[in-house]
């Protein structure tokens, strides 16, 4: 039998959006129960709280069978207990407990204060400010790692427990990047927050950038040039590929293989050479803007790369013949990191997923601009080991080479910034007499908006990134980024207890998992 979600009564249809849903806080876990029974293959993916003049909860859930993505709200009385669904969707736990500790949500699952003191008000609250206070339960702790050999970048801290070399607890210390971030989007307008998320996250300033403008061109109904479709794939192809190399620099560097360190320094040389020749800096920061990209290929660029492309197959390649499927390697890296059953059952994305045997890249199951005529593969791993989340990043590599490689090939011709939004460059182009209010208007009316809402996901180099945004009376009410950081954090946590001391930094080295990300 197919079931559709009107078949569970306990549902209403949000008239005019599709797969949105809402129903009462006292009917909604029966109504997630109902999901999870009738669609076992559903995923959690965010919960989203909004604070206007009443109090609601959504839900966005993914069901990866017929791929749709399917959101369910509820208002609630502050001062009432939410169900938790933690018991249908391990991933709930990270985001109730971030409700909690930021707004003061209460559940009817026990969680303690992660970032702020006991007794401390709720920093993202409108009803109330607090200032950041250091856990008191990080003095429990006996044990500490710090990840990184570089003092620049000991930030993250590793805390256990330990009982005859076994783990008993496991902390990732938090608070060291908690800055607020996420706080002071809601205090600025909408073209400060491109400048503060490229400047915030330089390494994903293209996936923000990118959910951003695509949230804000779908509410002005904009369609982009074909060209500037493009160049945003590309540009997301080389964050992929750059943050992947990052990933195999750092792994090199731990298990000391010299011959294999030097070759991805190389690549990140190059790669970064080949951002900074088109954009001027080496993450693609401020060139995703709404209505397209603010500069063009040039063909000469596009030569360049292809050369180096060619280039970086063909070296890639040997190395990966020669070097990566040696014995030796396989046998330091043949650890157990995820199952494909922690994988779906805390609802994991990205490279980690697909390492454990997980067939999900949204590329392919919710295709966006071209993606649907490229032709790449989604390298799946077995085991979940190291060794896995190694073989699928690098092959990772390849497919996202692949796929520049045809946009290349049939990069459209025109205009990479739609008409819709006026550019300097633009008028200037059709008038030699630029008259500047006229030039002032069309900026400012390009990111002034007395109401916005926006609702937007994408797969980047990690897993799913999610933006909410609501805007109400030219004020950012509610501005949310998720990303596959926090879950991560959250297996890493678990999974640790009961190994061996030993394994615990090898298993975090694996997950790669940015505390700045985690904590925002």
């Amino acid at each position: 039998m197919t079931y559709n979600l009107e078949d569970i009564t306990l549902l209403n249809k949000d008239c005019g959006h599709k797969n949105n849903y809402s129903c009462t806080m006292n009917n909604f876990f029966q109504v997630c129960s109902d999901i999870t029974h009738y669609f076992p293959f559903t995923l959690l993916t965010s919960i989203v709280f909004r604070e206007n003049d009443e109090s609601m909860l959504t839900y966005v859930l993914y069901e990866s069978e017929d791929y749709e993505f399917i959101s369910i709200s509820f208002l609630f009385d502050r001062e009432a207990e939410v169900p938790s669904v933690s018991h249908l969707w391990k991933n709930a736990v990270v985001f109730e407990e971030e409700i909690f500790d930021l707004y003061g949500i209460t559940f009817n699952k026990k969680y303690n204060r992660q970032y702020f003191g006991e007794g401390s008000s709720f920093p993202m609250s409108k009803y109330g400010e607090a200032k950041l206070l250091p856990n008191k339960v990080l003095s429990n702790f006996d044990y500490e790692i710090c990840p990184h050999r570089n003092v620049l970048k000991n930030q993250e801290q590793i805390l256990l427990d330990v009982n005859q070399h076994r783990v008993e607890q496991c902390l990732v210390r938090p608070g060291l990047f908690h800055l607020g971030i996420e706080k002071a989007l809601e205090k600025i307008g909408l073209k400060e927050a491109f400048t503060l998320l490229d400047s915030y996250f330089p390494t994903s300033s293209i996936q923000y950038s990118q959910l951003l403008s695509a949230g804000i061109e779908d509410f002005m109904g904009i369609d982009i040039p074909d060209r500037a479709k493009g160049i945003r794939m590309i540009l997301l192809e080389l964050n992929r590929i750059n943050n992947h190399i990052q990933f195999l620099l750092s792994l090199a560097e731990e298990i000391e293989v010299q011959s294999f360190y030097s070759q991805m320094l190389i690549y990140q040389r190059k790669f970064q050479a080949i951002l900074l020749s088109y954009c001027g800096n080496e993450f693609g920061v401020g060139i995703v803007r709404p209505g397209g990209v603010n500069k063009d290929f040039s063909q000469v660029w596009l030569s360049k790369v292809l050369e180096e492309i060619r280039w970086i197959e063909v070296s890639l390649l040997g190395l990966y013949k020669n070097l990566i499927l040696k014995a030796n390697i396989r046998y330091m890296l043949d650890y157990k990191v995820i199952s494909k059953g922690d994988a779906r059952e805390w609802g994991v994305t990205g490279p980690l997923a697909r390492g454990s045997g997980l067939n999900l890249d949204f590329r392919k199951t919710r295709p966006f601009y071209f993606y649907e005529e490229v032709e790449f593969d989604v390298p799946i791993g077995t085991k979940g080991t190291a060794f896995d989340i190694l073989l699928v990043r690098i092959e990772e590599i390849f497919q996202s080479l692949k796929i520049i490689v045809q946009i290349f090939d049939n990069l459209r011709v025109g205009k990479f910034c739609s008409d819709d939004i006026a550019s300097y460059r633009q008028l200037k182009a059709n008038d030699t007499e630029i008259v500047e209010s006229v030039y002032r208007d069309t900026v400012i009316n390009t990111y002034n908006f007395d109401d916005l809402q926006i609702q937007k996901g994408l797969e980047g180099p990690k897993g799913l990134y999610f933006m909410f945004l609501d805007r109400v009376k030219s004020q950012n009410q509610r501005f949310q980024l998720i990303n596959p950081a926090g879950i991560k954090k959250k297996i890493f946590e678990n999974s640790v207890v009961d190994k061996e001391i030993s394994e615990v930094y090898p298993i975090w080295m694996a997950m790669n998992i940015s505390m700045k990300e985690a904590e925002r």
